[in-house]
């Protein structure tokens, strides 16, 4: 019985000593992380694209923001394509803002070891106000969309956004 209490003991304290501060430490980068990252993909992806597509300028949103595996994805026509549905059925793009909740966070794929961010944003056009997802890369130096997903009734559907 002594045996069993040394035993639970160790078994504390090796959660105490290790894995305990192994979560917090995880915890920790994560957030520290999210706070360096997220104001750089505001403003150096989330800002020039929403400007790029008010402006017009589809081919310099395709060109400058999105990833090799998005153009892989897309084409240059269906994408503009996608933007002229989005503008015929909302009508003018006026803004993309980050959802309050949902501040772009690090992810990975176990399997390929891709690490991604994924984030949630509201598109604001002139008649509608659309839940979009985000997940961003990094490619060449510079935060890229690699996928765009619309939220709606619980579910996610793949739209060009």
């Amino acid at each position: 019985m002594a045996a069993m209490r040394l035993r639970d003991r160790l078994l504390l304290l090796f959660f105490l000593v290790v894995i305990l501060p192994l979560g917090v430490y995880g915890i920790y980068a994560g957030y520290r992380e999210t706070a360096e990252t997220h104001p750089v993909i505001v403003r150096t992806l989330i800002e020039p694209y929403a400007e790029a597509l008010k402006a017009g300028d589809y081919s310099g949103a395709y060109h400058n923001h999105t990833s090799s595996k998005f153009r892989k994805a897309y084409s240059m026509d269906a994408y503009v394509r996608g933007q002229k549905v989005n503008f015929d059925e909302f009508g003018p793009l006026e803004t993309i803002a980050v959802n309050e909740n949902e501040a772009f966070q690090s992810a990975n794929n176990l399997f390929s070891w891709r690490k991604y961010y994924h984030g949630g944003l509201t598109y604001r056009y002139r008649k509608a106000e659309v839940w979009v997802g985000w997940e961003i890369v990094e490619e060449d130096g510079a935060f890229k969309i690699d996928d765009t997903f619309q939220a709606f009734h619980e579910r996610w559907d793949p739209r060009v956004f």
